[in-house]
């Protein structure tokens, strides 16, 4: 598979690399800002913005060349505070593709709290899982127990 972020908005870029590898290896990445309770699309870092959400989502040929959504909230990331299920719920009722939300999760809970919402698909996280404590092996057996279908991974995995 392979992200992408600021290039997304190239269309033929995109186009190109769904015809040459199918649009199933493609991850469009968008980074979105909440404010004034709307949702807003940002390129460059977030440095630059695109548009509104719900604009985004109205370019129907967009989804015709991707196999995934990858969101992240600009709001929620690196704070711990958990994940934007209102951000989640939006794009769930917008997106045609299935989609992996990030940013906020602070702790194995986040990710079991958004896991419960059947309109969510994926969930992504980096700061939990490579540097407080154990949290990896903690949450891949939160995610066992709750029945979510992991790769095994033998030098983790073994401890269970």
């Amino acid at each position: 598979k392979v992200s992408i972020n600021s290039s997304l908005l190239d269309e033929n870029l995109i186009s190109q690399i769904a015809r040459n590898y199918g649009k199933q290896c493609l991850v469009g990445s968008i980074d979105v800002l909440k404010k004034d309770e709307e949702y807003y699309v940002f390129s460059n870092n977030g440095t630059k913005l695109v548009s509104r959400l719900q604009e985004f989502f109205e370019k129907k040929e967009f989804f015709n060349n991707i196999g995934e959504l990858y969101i992240n909230s600009i709001n929620q990331d690196g704070t711990g505070n958990g994940l934007d299920i209102s951000l989640a719920e939006f794009v769930h009722e917008k997106s045609e593709v299935p989609f992996i939300i990030s940013g906020g999760v602070g702790k194995i809970t986040d990710i079991k709290d958004a896991l419960k919402c059947d309109f969510i698909n994926a969930v992504s996280t980096a700061h939990l899982l490579n540097f407080i404590g154990d949290s990896l092996k903690k949450t891949r057996l939160m995610c066992d127990e709750y029945g979510v279908q992991l790769a095994k991974w033998p030098s983790i995995d073994d401890d269970f």
